[in-house]
């Protein structure tokens, strides 16, 4: 059993897992610059801020 929810693995491979909405308000020029960084590298939005959350809870927030 894994102690914490970081610890948990997606669950994406197993079938469909349920998901939530996330709305956030960050300034203007933030998301502009995240946006075109993410289209540059050729990756989504969500998947990057879902990576960021995942190895925050894991406790690897370096920069």
């Amino acid at each position: 059993m894994p102690e914490t929810l970081a610890d948990t693995p997606p669950e994406r491979e197993e079938g469909p897992v349920a998901e939530k909405q996330l709305a956030i308000r960050i300034p203007e020029e933030l998301h502009r610059r995240f946006r075109l960084e993410c289209v540059r590298r050729g990756v989504s939005m969500r998947d990057v801020l879902e990576e960021a959350i995942r190895k925050f809870l894991a406790g690897k927030r370096g920069r």
